[in-house]
């Protein structure tokens, strides 16, 4: 059950927009939630911390409790969510980046050729802190929000108050119609690409030949009349 959050809105150079939203569970975890095409994933928080760089458990444990001082509530936290994923046989960095990979390969509509590290390190790539570009960064980004969030969950700090104007966006017109245009030119991308795989494999099971059987100009139209 989520208890509290902490929120963070990314902008990257192409205006492309991704929020994610550190939450903190009833028993002492915390998970991350990001949209993508419509629908809101939570990922386990330590899952993404140990797939953006290579560390030991003693290290990201370090770097969680460095701001924290002594205390036993995020110690214990912290300690349970390691033992989650050991749970799960997962202990190296290509271990975590596979299984992201694995989850989410058909949301990234990826090329066959792509293995499961690959998929997920487009993962981190275009869902996670997709303002920044260093993995290193992230990481950083992400331990400064995990102690953000435990210190608001202690009372530590107040929550922001959302009609705050430091928490306005203002949206130009050059914007919004980048953000409408990016979403439509994906659609029909997407849209190209089922249309095309649908009319290749029917016609190479037909004529036994893939390469003689190809009119990308016939997909082109038929999406296009769409």
């Amino acid at each position: 059950v989520l208890y509290k959050g902490v929120v963070i809105r990314c902008v990257n150079e192409d205006c492309s927009v991704s929020t994610m939203t550190l939450h903190l569970l009833n028993n002492g975890s915390c998970s991350i939630s990001i949209s993508r095409a419509g629908q809101v994933f939570y990922i386990p928080f330590l899952y993404i911390l140990k797939s953006l760089i290579e560390a030991s458990d003693f290290e990201i444990f370090q770097s969680l409790m460095l701001y924290t001082g002594e205390n036993d509530f995020i110690e214990g936290c912290i300690i349970s969510m390691m033992r989650s994923s050991l749970q799960r046989g997962l202990y190296t960095q290509s271990d975590f980046l596979a299984y992201l990979g694995r989850i989410y390969r058909i949301k990234l509509h990826v090329p066959l050729w792509y293995n499961d590290v690959d998929v997920g390190r487009l993962f981190l790539t275009e869902c996670i802190c997709i303002h920044l570009y260093d993995p290193f960064e992230k990481f950083i980004l992400l331990v400064e929000i995990f102690n953000r969030l435990y210190a608001l969950a202690e009372d530590r700090i107040s929550p922001d108050n959302a009609d705050s104007p430091m928490l306005q966006e203002v949206l130009l017109p050059g914007s919004i119609y980048l953000s409408v245009l990016r979403s439509g030119l994906i659609h029909w991308m997407k849209t190209f690409r089922a249309e095309f795989e649908k009319n290749k494999i029917k016609a190479t099971v037909d004529s036994g030949d893939f390469f003689h059987s190809i009119n990308i100009m016939s997909d082109f139209s038929s999406v296009i009349s769409q």
